[in-house]
């Protein structure tokens, strides 16, 4: 098959979320028959609800497609055990998180700060609002009168600290760039993907038509393998007249 023809085979695994074993691969000879192999495979992707592994696979190559299009990285240096942190420079994270939302059409959490930050936020609100409560109470003599007073400096305490929160936050927001715990890795990331995700999944190119399916095919192999349009035909043998 050559580096071509593997490159071709993952760019289509990507464009449609699905895999091909080193064996079908084999078996495609000309354009019509890797046609016929795609669309084949998104019939059965219809069911990948209920098998596990087809959902998590479906995922890599979707997060995979995903992570190339918002930020630019290489196919070959996304793998299972990359950090995103690696992949997703502190630079403009927001702008490739929000691509990131955006290309994979699925939620993801929104960036976080570090964790000393998040606690200095949440100490100082606290402080400052407790601080303003306490200056504002009234004294108090009688014990129904400190009852209340007491029960009105929580709730003073738990309105004005939310007020300040709230207002840091927003100041305090670039700084928001650290990746969600449990996205750490590539793989964390699918996994916390088909636990959030799983039942509602379908493969990138579930509700394509034939033609649709061989639109996109065309694309690829001329874009891949850097052939003409012309000569991409049903007939032509992938692997010997169109790779190089």
């Amino acid at each position: 098959m050559g580096l071509q023809g593997v490159e071709l085979m993952m760019s289509i695994e990507d464009e449609f979320g699905i895999a091909f074993t080193d064996r079908e691969a084999e078996r495609m000879v000309t354009v019509v028959d890797l046609h016929a192999a795609v669309l084949e495979k998104l019939r059965a992707g219809q069911r990948i609800v209920d098998d596990r592994r087809c959902v998590s696979s479906h995922l890599f190559y979707r997060l995979r497609r995903a992570l190339m299009e918002a930020s630019g990285v290489p196919r070959a240096e996304i793998r299972l055990e990359t950090r995103l942190d690696n992949l997703l420079p502190r630079k403009g994270r927001k702008a490739c998180w929000s691509g990131l939302r955006d290309s994979l059409a699925l939620e993801l959490p929104e960036l976080s700060w570090p964790a000393w930050m998040l606690w200095s936020i949440v100490s100082f609100a606290f402080a400052v609002a407790l601080g303003v409560v306490i200056f504002i109470l009234p004294a108090v003599e009688t014990l129904a009168d400190r009852i209340f007073s007491s029960i009105a400096a929580l709730l003073g305490t738990a309105l004005v600290w939310l007020f300040i929160f709230g207002g840091l936050a927003w100041v305090f927001n670039p700084f928001a760039l650290c990746i969600p715990r449990r996205y750490r890795t590539v793989r964390e990331a699918v996994l916390a993907l088909e636990r959030r995700h799983f039942g509602k999944l379908q493969p990138a190119g579930a509700g394509m038509d034939s033609e649709l399916v061989w639109n996109k095919l065309v694309q690829l192999i001329t874009a891949e393998l850097q052939v003409k349009l012309e000569a991409v035909k049903p007939e032509a043998k992938v692997w010997d007249d169109l790779c190089r």
